[in-house]
């Protein structure tokens, strides 16, 4: 699914066939960051489906780089780019990542049914820093 689409049917145009197959649920393409145009909160149930979103915390300034210019599809701001490239050192552009995968998935919330995160994580517990759990 692209979070990114602006009406349900092109957000997944192969959602009919999924819910025909017995798809109980969507999960989106990854989000990158809390700017996303998909929390308008519209299309948060797609077909009458739960909405799981994809959050993936970026691992570096090379990476932010990599997504935004390389990788069709990929929205990512020059403020969150310029964010991770601030961090100083790897470790620190790393965490950086992990704040804006957090203040993603806590501004993705209100408009989904469950958030899944993806992506290279150095151990478990960053995932529930992500999550606020």
């Amino acid at each position: 699914m692209d979070p990114a689409a602006a009406d349900p049917e092109a957000r997944d145009p192969e959602s009919r066939t999924k819910i025909e197959a017995g798809a109980h649920f969507v999960v989106t393409e990854p989000f990158y960051h809390p700017g996303s145009r998909a929390h308008s909160g519209s299309g948060s149930v797609i077909f009458a489906l739960p909405v799981i979103a994809c959050v993936r915390p970026l691992a570096s300034y090379r990476e932010a780089e990599l997504l935004r210019n390389e990788i069709a599809g990929n929205s990512i701001p020059d403020s969150l780019v310029e964010r991770i490239r601030d961090a100083g050192s790897p470790e620190a552009e790393h965490r950086e990542g992990i704040r804006i995968a957090t203040e993603t998935a806590r501004a993705l919330r209100e408009f989904v049914q469950g958030i899944m995160v993806a992506g290279r994580v150095e151990n478990p517990a960053q995932v529930l820093e992500v999550l606020e759990l």
